[in-house]
């Protein structure tokens, strides 16, 4: 995406790193940080094979897990990026919308197919969220005739 949570962070005080592998969206939260004169840095990469030089209090996946097996090995990279006692955040739709958009519910996640993924990790939250306006209407590419969506969230810490 374009950096919204890593600004957000940014913005209330937070160094932040963000990474994507599209390097428009890193153009332009880069961009919109510059501009904001925020402590938020951006960078092109494949976050599945990503080595961070660096210990992390907190690493957030929002709708990018690639499928399949990459799933297991960007859960893999966010969790070695993670510093003692740091929080991994991931938060995917849910595989409920796969049916509300005509698409295979594999290609989707539960809480616990999630979980299952994070290995030794102390789960401290897996539930489906139910959020009433994800949606902003017809213009949405994502639209399905209501503005609702089920998004699967689990946070888990390093022990």
């Amino acid at each position: 995406g374009r950096g919204a949570n890593a600004l957000k962070l940014a913005k209330q005080g937070w160094s932040v790193l963000g990474i994507d592998w599209a390097e428009t969206a890193i153009k332009l939260a880069t961009e919109a940080a510059e501009q904001s004169g925020l402590n938020a840095r951006f960078i092109v990469h494949d976050a599945k094979n990503w080595i961070s030089p660096l210990a992390f209090d907190l690493v957030i996946i929002t709708y990018a897990l690639p499928g399949a097996e990459d799933n297991r090995a960007m859960l893999q990279t966010a969790v070695s990026a993670l510093a003692s006692g740091g929080t991994l955040l991931v938060v995917e739709w849910d595989r409920s919308i796969a049916e509300k958009w005509g698409l295979s519910t594999s290609d989707f996640f539960s809480p616990a197919s999630i979980v299952a993924m994070l290995p030794g990790m102390d789960v401290e939250k897996a539930e489906v969220k139910y959020v009433s306006d994800m949606f902003s209407g017809p213009d949405d590419p994502r639209w399905y005739g209501a503005p609702e969506a089920k998004l699967a969230l689990v946070q888990v810490k390093k022990p």
